[in-house]
Order: C-alpha cells, then sequence, then structure tokens
C-alpha cells in the first residue's frame, strides 16, 4: 500500500476509535459527539480521496446511508447516484 493510503487509513481507525469512546460512555454530551463524528466523516472523505486518486475506485462509504433518512428517500439518492456514474463512465 502507498504510504499516504497507510496514513490515512490509521488516521481512520483511530477517529473511529475515539467515536467509538465517546458514543459508548453513559452520557454523551452532544458536542463531543458531534466533533467525533466531524473527524470520522474527514478522515473517511481523505481515505476515499486518496483511494480514488491512486486506483479510480469510488469510495467504499458509497452504501452507508444516513439512519435518518426513510426509505423511499434512500432509495431515491441511490438511483440518483448510480444514474450519475452511469453517465461518468459512458
Amino acid at each position: 500500500m502507498s504510504k499516504k493510503i497507510d496514513r490515512a487509513a490509521s488516521e481512520l481507525k483511530k477517529a473511529l476509535t475515539a467515536h467509538a469512546k465517546v458514543a459508548g460512555k453513559k452520557k454523551v454530551s452532544k458536542g463531543r459527539i458531534d466533533k467525533a463524528s466531524a473527524r470520522v466523516r474527514s478522515a473517511a472523505n481523505s481515505y476515499a480521496g486518496l483511494v480514488y486518486s491512486k486506483t479510480g475506485v469510488d469510495s467504499p462509504f458509497l452504501d452507508i446511508r444516513d439512519p435518518r433518512l426513510d426509505t423511499p428517500v434512500a432509495i431515491s439518492l441511490k438511483a440518483e447516484r448510480d444514474a450519475l456514474a452511469r453517465r461518468r463512465a459512458s
């Protein structure tokens, strides 16, 4: 693996571990969980961007849907994403 991808994967793992620590506490402060979530999103985006730039492979996180979205909205967004990917590929 490339050093940049290794480093990004390590940062993602650290961010996930820190998030789990915060989320697993008996009392979870909204500010702390929001900050931990932002760090995970940032690390995931960095990792996915590096993987894409090296391999051209889309993000491994594309299929992770927001649990706040209801099923019809999630299906619609997935269909739109797939259509855009097909257009980009052709």
